[in-house]
């Protein structure tokens, strides 16, 4: 996973948990000219995608690539769409397999859309095939990833137990440290102030 990326998981994660506040800010004279610049790179990269799509419809990383640059702009009933194509084809040529990269992907795209209804049943599904043993769950980010993403849904919805629950898988299952105690010290935050004034 680049740096990046990591980054940018973190930081949505982290406007999910409503940790981050968001302010635009343009660059003198030449915003214009760099969002217009951004905007062009990222039509090139889906024109690029869709045609590799035209020529090899059938290749699940395609619709991969096509769905996360879709969730990178924001464009999640798109993602969506690319998203579950992506799982279709894993499913249709690997049927004797359990792959976790399409519920993983749908669960987090309804996550930032906010249906949590339909982002629990994804991560639960991603969940359903979980090692019991840690160390072999760990071998697969999705695992501690829904598992961190269901800790962040069932905070935002007041869930405080089902989120520490979550939030503690997240880290024996290998997640980082850092962002495991910092989402546990918020739940546990939430709960004692919700009994306090409850």
């Amino acid at each position: 996973m680049t740096l990046h990326r990591a980054l940018t998981g973190s930081l949505l994660l982290a406007l999910l948990c409503g940790c981050v506040v968001v302010e635009e800010r343009r660059m003198p004279a030449t915003g214009d000219a760099w969002s217009a610049a951004e905007e062009e790179k990222s039509l090139s990269d889906e024109d690029k995608l869709l045609e590799a799509i035209d020529d090899d419809d059938e290749n699940p990383k395609l619709w991969f690539l096509l769905g996360d640059l879709y969730e990178s702009q924001g464009r999640y009933q798109d993602a969506v769409l690319a998203f579950q194509r992506m799982k279709e084809l894993i499913n249709t040529q690997h049927p004797d397999r359990k792959f976790t990269a399409g519920d993983y992907h749908l669960g987090r795209v309804f996550a930032l859309m906010k249906d949590y209804q339909r982002a629990v049943a994804y991560l639960g599904n991603v969940l359903s095939s979980q090692p019991k043993d840690p160390g072999e769950a760990s071998l697969n980010k999705h695992y501690r990833e829904s598992h961190y993403l269901l800790a962040v849904i069932y905070y935002n919805t007041k869930q405080y137990d089902d989120a520490l629950e979550h939030a503690k898988a997240f880290k024996e299952t290998g997640g980082e440290e850092l962002r495991g105690d910092s989402l546990i010290m918020s739940v546990r935050h939430a709960k004692e102030n919700r009994t306090r004034d409850g």
